[in-house]
């Protein structure tokens, strides 16, 4: 998990009206990614055909693009007749009719588009316009976050979100969407004016003088490089490295003392992946503006993605200082504490971000899954379960509750969870594995079984099943059944310290000590740290007459034993207590 480039300075003046513009153009063809191939079979009437259908179809289309919208929606209305199931033709005639200011009529179309296809963002974009035009601000926002929930926003969606929550009062909310829209369209000025004008509102006056300030720099920003800026931002696009090379090193030189436009060319680079030719533009930047949060945060992100933590650590606390209340910077700190196991840390900025930005699973997601970590099991449970019901269709998360209330030692919750997730989930083998595991942690395991050979019939590939299953049958006595479960999980992951035990064990319950020395030989060589591998060597070698050899390994058994006995003692759940407030961020 790694964040995204933010570009900041609003550089190119053609901004609002071409990206408008653009938008409007992509947004009729296709109604859906993908060109129109053919109309639902369900749909046609007797006499009606595929290619009489796709013949009319394309006639509109054509018609739409040279801008004959009226008889382009005669057209659709044919088709539509021979096709009412389709929802790419009912998205067109919307189209074409709200080309014609017949909201009404379009809405109607729209709508009917959308019942049978509720995940194309485009018709939801547009009604989500004409709920806007016609003064229906809750309808539209419920529209708008529609789109975003479905996956990266399209056009200008972000930033009309922003507007109707900044119009509402909403200026969380507000920010949120008008930081989005600027990753989308950095170009657009009237963007740094609604952050400035909620600077204001919320008492920020210095960072409100910074967001006026950038977008009145547009004003007498050089057009050649802009132009520049703009054939880099291709050039990079299209991976023609010379070409980037070349134009960077003219930036660099005719703008050495523009801290906007050197920002730019830098966050340009970071996001096309070119991250070493990214951080000395920025670098620069920071030296000419030092009070600069963008430029702060975003040379923090080219450092992350090159792998300079700490480097990257530094200039990320420095962008906090500049604004506390930044929801990507508190990000990409937990991102980065994360990354390097600093569980408190990460709990901390995942908490900040959590207040900038209640109710988003992602965020929920993460700092229950660090509260885990820590063993901060009662707020685990709690934070997960609020990401469950926000974010309902998202396994993985509650694969965690799951893993939550088993820490808890709540085996009958954490089964209900298990079981709930099979539900929603049929085809699911790591639903059915969590299941069997907590039915073997309430003794079940005759249930636990039948759950666990359900998991690997429908994920042959999950170790932790096959494991599950050698588990069971080995304590039922079924040695040589446990020896081929562990056997496969050990063909899957030839690394997997449980898989090497199981083998070993069984093995022993065989007699069959030879190989079983063999095998613990070169599991010790992979894991030289697991005490139950050692115990299983005490095994092997008491049996064998080897006491030398023997007492040799139980000396290492009992001092990893005990050390093991301790790490488990040290992870019992315990209560979060948030750090006392000190005199700010990073201090």
């Amino acid at each position: 998990m790694r964040c995204s480039f933010r570009l900041v300075p609003a550089l190119v003046c053609l901004a609002l009206s071409l990206a408008s513009l653009e938008a409007e153009q992509k947004a009729l063809p296709p109604g859906k990614p993908g060109d129109y191939s053919a109309p639902q079979q369900a749909a046609r009437g007797p006499s009606a055909s595929s290619a009489e259908v796709k013949q009319l179809f394309d006639a509109a289309s054509g018609l739409i693009k040279q801008s004959r919208y009226a008889d382009a929606a005669k057209i659709l209305r044919q088709a539509e007749t021979l096709a009412p199931n389709e929802p790419t033709i009912h998205h067109y005639l919307g189209y074409a009719l709200w080309k014609q200011d017949q909201w009404s009529a379009a809405e109607a179309e729209f709508q009917k588009a959308n019942r049978l296809d509720p995940t194309n963002p485009y018709t939801l974009y547009f009604l989500a316009r004409i709920a806007q035009s016609s003064g229906q601000p809750g309808e539209s926002i419920r529209r708008y976050q529609a789109i975003v929930r479905l996956g990266p926003a399209i056009y200008d969606t972000n930033q009309r979100l922003g507007q109707l929550y900044l119009d509402q009062g909403n200026l969380e909310k507000s920010r949120q969407s008008i930081e989005a829209a600027l990753k989308e369209t950095p170009w657009d000025s009237a963007l740094y004016y609604q952050l400035g004008k909620i600077d204001q509102k919320t008492g920020h006056a210095d960072a409100a003088q910074e967001e006026f300030a950038s977008a009145e720099r547009l004003k007498n920003i050089s057009q050649i490089a802009i132009q520049h800026l703009l054939a880099l931002d291709q050039a990079a696009r299209d991976q023609k490295n010379a070409q980037v090379d070349e134009l960077r090193a003219q930036l660099l030189a005719e703008a050495s003392q523009d801290p906007e436009i050197l920002q730019s060319a830098g966050v340009l680079l970071g996001r096309a992946g070119l991250y070493e030719q990214a951080r000395e533009p920025l670098e620069r930047s920071l030296k000419l503006d030092t009070h600069s949060f963008e430029a702060t945060y975003n040379l923090g992100l080219t450092l992350l993605q090159l792998h300079l933590d700490q480097d990257a650590e530094a200039s990320f606390l420095a962008a906090l200082k500049l604004q506390p209340n930044s929801l990507e910077t508190n990000r990409a700190l937990a991102v980065l504490y994360v990354d390097e196991n600093r569980n408190l840390d990460a709990i901390e900025r995942l908490r900040a971000a959590d207040q900038l930005s209640p109710g988003d699973p992602k965020i929920l997601s993460l700092l229950g899954q660090q509260y885990l970590q820590g063993y901060f099991v009662k707020e685990a449970i709690a934070t997960l379960q609020q990401a469950v019901q926000l974010s309902p269709q998202d396994p993985n998360v509650r694969f965690l509750l799951v893993e939550a209330y088993h820490a808890a030692q709540d085996y009958e919750q954490a089964l209900q969870a298990a079981q709930a997730t099979m539900r929603l989930f049929p085809d699911s083998g790591r639903a059915c594995y969590e299941a069997a595991q907590e039915l073997a942690a309430l003794g079940r395991n005759d249930d636990a079984h039948a759950y666990a050979k359900l998991a690997v019939q429908k994920e042959p590939p999950l170790v932790e099943a096959w494991n599950l299953l050698g588990d069971i049958d080995s304590k039922s006595g079924q040695y040589d059944l446990a020896l081929k479960d562990f056997g496969q999980a050990q063909s899957l992951d030839a690394s997997n310290a449980e898989a090497a035990r199981g083998v070993t064990e069984n093995l022993i319950h065989l007699q069959r000590y030879d190989q079983a020395l063999a095998d613990l030989q070169q599991a010790i060589s992979a894991h030289p740290q697991d005490p139950r591998l050692y115990f299983n060597l005490v095994q092997v070698y008491t049996r064998t007459g080897k006491r030398e050899e023997a007492s040799r390994a139980a000396t290492i058994y009992q001092r990893l034993h005990a050390e093991e006995v301790a790490q488990h003692d040290a992870q019992v759940p315990r209560t979060y207590t948030p750090p006392a407030k000190t005199g700010g961020p990073g201090e």
